[in-house]
């Protein structure tokens, strides 16, 4: 059942069941867009932290392969 299907009549008669029925869809469908917008803007956020992450371990194995090669230990692994 489509949109469509709840039209007005041509006679202007407005059924109380059907107005009732499109507004519970129209919430319904206006409360899926806001959670929808919602997971986006968290799965954003979290992809944002993981690359983060991603950026901090890339760096600190950086870091100790540096001090590896200049002869002195990594502080990390007296902590």
């Amino acid at each position: 059942m489509t949109l469509r299907d709840h039209s007005i009549p041509s006679n202007g008669d407005i059924n109380e069941s059907k107005v009732s029925y499109l507004l519970l869809l129209y919430s319904c469908w206006c409360s899926l867009k806001m959670k929808s917008q919602l997971l986006k803007a968290e799965m954003k956020s979290l992809m944002k932290e993981q690359r983060q992450k991603v950026q901090y371990l890339y760096y600190r194995d950086y870091e100790g392969d540096q001090y590896c090669k200049n002869g002195t230990a990594r502080q990390d692994e007296y902590t």
